[in-house]
């Protein structure tokens, strides 16, 4: 859920940004799939730092989790203008539309039979490629 954002792919992770310094790094991601792909303004996000430590078994430690982010602003901004209502329904229909893509469509667990854009490949055979290509 954490992903940097990156020229090749919209949005960031759903939880938020990591950077990955100091080796090369591949993504492979599908531009469809919400947990990694979410849009920058997306009210999903909201939802992702409410539910990150959600427990039925430790509700506690889930209100712990919800105070400190309080406290230490670990919150993720998501800017909804009230004054254009348009765009706030363009962006909770956005938001409806990849709810129903991790749901129903498969969209972040068709890796293996979703082609990538451009390509023949599926985004694990275009991983498989890569892997392949190191040398020892």
């Amino acid at each position: 859920p954490l992903r940097p954002a990156s020229p090749d792919l919209p949005g960031w992770g759903i939880a938020g940004q990591r950077p990955i310094t100091g080796m090369p790094v591949w993504q492979i991601a599908d531009p469809l799939d919400v947990i990694c792909c979410c849009p920058g303004n997306s009210p999903l996000r909201t939802f992702a730092d409410q539910s990150a430590a959600f427990s039925l078994a430790d509700p506690a430690a889930w209100v712990a989790d919800l105070l400190d982010r309080l406290r230490t602003r670990r919150w993720q901004a998501v800017i909804l203008n009230w004054w254009r209502p348009w765009t706030v329904w363009q962006q909770y229909s956005e938001a409806i539309d990849d709810v129903n893509g991790y749901l129903f469509r498969g969209d972040h667990t068709s890796y293996g039979v979703r082609l990538a854009p451009g390509t023949e490949r599926t985004y694990c055979a275009l991983l498989a490629d890569r892997v392949n290509e190191l040398s020892e």
